[in-house]
């Protein structure tokens, strides 16, 4: 997930654009007045006529790379409209930030920035393609005879509500009455590279044609991470504004489905969820079937988790996350090493041989048994949303706790919900 800087002011913000100019581009300040007398501002960049894109920005607010981004598209030829949202409305950058955004304000803007002479095409990341979907929405129904000619989803996060392990994601209503053209964007290195088939099934729903690629070897939101990225994440960065630029076309020359007449963008509440504790889980379902084998290659099933409590991670080594909370889990199963406990992990979509790699080039001894699910049947088996989820498995084989996410699992408030779970 990209990481966030804070925008800044003009003065800062003139001199980013000419350190990290990248390509041949024009950016030009400008201002939408709002009803209210407030304004959205935004910068304008090229003046090309093959399309007009509306990008945008993420919930993490302005980042260089971003800008640069938005140049890489502007040097394809087409116009780019950036909005500075988190700045017109004063909202501090994180997610689900910009879900506090009128939603009126926004289809006012996107009725502003389309004036017919060029097609429109909306490009939003992450959370934000929620945003984009209900705004085309509504912008249909409230300025008939208008609407975007299609959109470009980057790494989509479409859920509902907030994340539960164990649970199959519910998509937002948004999601599944979508009518315009699509292309899908996703990372293969991510969760959400396994909800694709879920995720097209969802937008079709509502009658969108759905143009999918599936990004090997990359990061959701790769295009725009400030931190340090790989070469060939930055290779796939740089192409990237030139592919959507191919693909344009494909999504003005489909046709768009009518717009549901049950729906008219009407926003849904999302928010997000940290936890700090494994999360009970209702009703303590029986665990899936699991048949893996681990590093050793000892075959593992789930009758043999059973008589013990047995904390179960599904984590990759792509996922930042995942590596952080490997030391604390190590450190959990060597502080109950005397209780009937043991950490189990499941590498998830990955060989042996990737594995062991990076587990000896990173010098990591984990002192736990790691299976590996190559052909990733784990994700469905036991819905898996997110990395790391990790659930908690009790002596008869029942799902007590789960949780997406790291924490610090070898905390005293961890260590102590563990302690009361194998005294039963």
């Amino acid at each position: 997930m990209p990481r966030r800087r804070t925008h800044c002011r003009h003065t800062l913000l003139a001199f980013l654009l000419v350190l990290f100019c990248t390509a041949p581009a024009v950016s030009d300040d400008a201002a939408f007045e709002l009803d209210n007398g407030d304004a959205i501002t935004y910068e304008r960049f090229g003046a090309g006529g093959t399309g007009r894109v509306l990008l945008l920005p993420a919930d993490e607010g302005f980042t260089d790379t971003e800008i640069a981004f938005a140049k890489g598209l502007a040097a394809q030829g087409l116009e780019v409209i950036y909005p500075h949202l988190h700045d017109s409305y004063f909202l501090t950058p994180g997610a689900f930030s910009l879900a506090a955004v009128p939603l009126d304000d926004l289809v006012g803007f996107v009725a502003h920035v389309d004036d017919a002479a060029v097609p429109l095409y909306l490009i939003a990341n992450q959370r934000v393609a929620v945003i984009a979907l209900e705004v085309a929405a509504a912008y249909q129904r409230r300025v008939p005879g208008r609407r975007p000619v299609g959109m470009v989803l980057l790494s989509p996060y479409l859920e509902a509500t907030a994340l539960q392990p164990g649970q199959p994601m519910r998509f937002h209503p948004a999601a599944m009455r979508s009518n315009l053209p699509l292309f899908l964007l996703q990372p293969a290195s991510s969760s959400r590279a396994y909800l694709v088939p879920d995720t097209v099934a969802a937008l079709e729903r509502g009658g969108s044609p759905v143009f999918t690629r599936i990004e090997p070897d990359t990061r959701d939101a790769y295009h725009i991470w400030p931190e340090e990225i790989t070469p060939y994440e930055r290779e796939r960065r740089q192409s990237l504004p030139a592919q959507i630029a191919q693909v344009l076309p494909l999504l003005a020359a489909s046709e768009p489905a009518p717009l549901a007449e049950d729906y008219a963008g009407d926003r849904q509440a999302r928010r997000n969820v940290v936890n700090a504790l494994p999360q009970p889980i209702e009703d303590a379902p029986a665990a899936p079937a699991l048949r893996l084998d681990d590093l050793d290659g000892r075959s593992w099933s789930t009758g043999d988790l059973r008589g013990r409590v047995v904390l179960l991670n599904f984590w990759a080594t792509w996922c930042p996350p995942c590596i952080e909370e490997l030391p604390a889990l190590r450190r959990l199963q060597q502080r109950l090493s005397e209780a009937d406990f043991s950490v189990v992990s499941v590498d998830v979509g990955e060989d042996r041989e990737t594995v062991e790699d990076f587990l000896r080039s990173n010098g990591i001894e984990l002192g736990y048994p790691v299976l590996i699910d190559g052909d990733a049947a784990t994700v469905k088996d036991w819905n898996i949303t997110g990395f790391p989820t990790s659930f908690v498995v009790d002596r008869v084989g029942r799902l007590r706790f789960g949780l997406i996410g790291a924490i610090a699992w070898d905390g005293d408030e961890v260590v102590a919900l563990l302690r009361e779970l194998l005294s039963e």
